[in-house]
């Protein structure tokens, strides 16, 4: 009895280890005006889960039977999202970071927001003159060349005609 307290006496208490959290989970992809949705999985049955879109929001989930949650993300623009319909959260272009607590464990999953390519800029218009037609001065001033060189030949053959008084 004596060895048997003596041994107890050097036990320590057994602690739950914590383990790293699993691979994350890939919810897909979504752009703007899109719904993603993602199961994430390994948690204790009925634990309370909080779950944060790249740190905000705070949705509160109830893991079921078998330790899953059900998450939808409602992407509103190319900043913003609504997960799980009551809570905002902030988003960006890219990959998103989704993390779930709850019931000792910590499961990670990525979903990525699709954004269309930035449209280059166009140049401004150098008159504030609206052009609401064709170019013809360029034309008129041609023509009215030709007809001044034309009465120019006429003015000029007629004086070198002879005349009859002559």
């Amino acid at each position: 009895m004596a060895l048997c307290l003596l041994v107890a006496a050097w036990a320590t208490p057994a602690f739950a280890q914590t383990y790293p959290p699993g691979t994350p989970v890939n919810c897909g992809s979504a752009a703007v005006g899109a719904t993603d949705s993602c199961t994430i999985g390994g948690f204790p049955p009925g634990a309370t889960v909080t779950v944060t879109v790249n740190g905000t929001g705070g949705l509160t989930k109830t893991a079921d039977s078998s330790g899953n949650i059900h998450i939808t993300i409602q992407i509103t623009s190319q900043t913003a999202a609504i997960l799980g319909d009551p809570v905002n959260v902030t988003i960006q272009c890219g990959t998103n970071t989704i993390v779930a607590t709850g019931g000792g464990v910590t499961q990670t999953g990525t979903f990525t927001e699709t954004c269309p390519a930035a449209t280059p800029v166009t140049a401004a218009p150098t008159s504030n003159v609206a052009f609401t037609g064709a170019n013809i001065l360029r034309w008129t001033l041609a023509a009215a060349a030709l007809l001044a060189i034309g009465a120019l030949m006429v003015w000029g053959t007629r004086r070198r005609r002879p005349t009859l008084d002559d």
